[in-house]
């Protein structure tokens, strides 16, 4: 069978609809979401942000977390692996809900490291992870980042995308001719 730009059109709008379907049953629904999400743990106040919320395979989605201390004590962090903080991307699954789809980094050292977030504005940091959409990423859906603090996993703040297919290009190449020396030896 072959497929011509209004069949690919056709599997396109199909395609769209069951994600449809899938976002009405459970997902959440489309529309605008915010570029940045909050939580708290204690006095930990984790924020996410990434630049854009749209993105295919390939694309590069710029993670950012600050983290700061919102109380009057200095906090000791203790974090199991070399890595500042992990960010995941989930998918949403019908029956089992959010499911981890990646954890990044995806290696780092198993080494306790300890330090402290002073508090106030003075503990505040910042730390940026870019990612690059996988082709394991949930498309034609939505996917969920979160982020958390190394060591503090309770401050987990999340940001919703959206992920669609590539398009690949139509073929330029001009279809064979009918009737052609491979057809007549059959």
């Amino acid at each position: 069978m072959k497929l011509t730009a209004s069949s690919s059109v056709l599997v396109l709008a199909i395609a769209l609809i069951a994600a449809a379907v899938t976002v009405g049953a459970g997902c959440p629904a489309p529309g605008p979401t915010p570029l940045g999400g909050q939580a708290t743990s204690g006095d930990l106040l984790a924020t996410i942000d990434v630049d854009t919320r749209i993105v295919r395979p390939g694309d590069t989605v710029n993670v950012t977390l600050t983290v700061r201390n919102t109380g009057g004590e200095p906090m000791v962090i203790e974090a199991p692996t070399s890595a500042p903080i992990i960010v995941a991307v989930w998918r949403y699954d019908l029956r089992f809900g959010w499911r981890r789809v990646r954890e990044y980094p995806e290696t780092a050292l198993y080494r306790l490291t300890t330090w402290t977030l002073t508090p106030g504005g003075e503990g505040e940091r910042t730390y940026e992870m870019p990612l690059t959409v996988e082709k394991d990423w949930p498309v034609l859906n939505r996917a969920k980042i979160t982020a958390e603090l190394n060591g503090r996993p309770g401050a987990r703040p999340f940001v919703l995308i959206d992920v669609l297919p590539v398009l690949e290009a139509p073929s330029t190449q001009p279809a064979p001719p009918a009737g052609d020396a491979s057809e007549a030896s059959s």
